[in-house]
């Protein structure tokens, strides 16, 4: 493992843990959370998950030395399917925005748009996932 890792493992862990006591300390002024409670589930969480992906690191590299897990080719065609995505998100939304405002809709619920984003980003990752498997 390089020293270098490590860093930015540090360096994640203590911006997750600082993230997640701000939100937790915010959070408990409204009555909405425990600080005590979201203080130790952040800090719990955020080792357990470095820890699960520190893990995954070690036993890869143990698994297949210095092969890497994608190539050159598979970089391409990977950098390619985010761009075109982009572009279809960019053009789908404002086209489902601008046909919106001509019906007449002039304000959206943020609970709608918080469940198409989600739909959005889960297509988006089903997609790169299946981009990465068959190329």
């Amino acid at each position: 493992m390089k020293k270098a890792q490590l860093f930015i493992y540090l360096y994640l862990a203590i911006i997750f843990i600082a993230g997640g006591l701000v939100m937790s300390y915010f959070l408990s002024q409204r009555n909405a959370l425990d600080f005590k409670t979201g203080a130790t589930s952040t800090i719990f969480g955020t080792l357990v998950g470095l820890m699960i992906a520190l893990a995954t690191s070690l036993i890869y590299k143990k698994k297949n030395g210095n092969i890497p897990p994608v190539d050159e080719r598979s970089l391409a065609i990977m950098k390619n399917y985010f761009l075109i995505v982009l572009y279809i998100l960019l053009i789908g939304s404002g086209i489902a925005l601008f046909a919106l405002f001509v019906i007449g809709i002039t304000s959206i619920e943020t609970g709608t748009l918080i469940v198409c984003l989600g739909a959005i980003y889960l297509l988006v990752i089903i997609g790169a996932f299946a981009v990465k498997q068959f190329c």
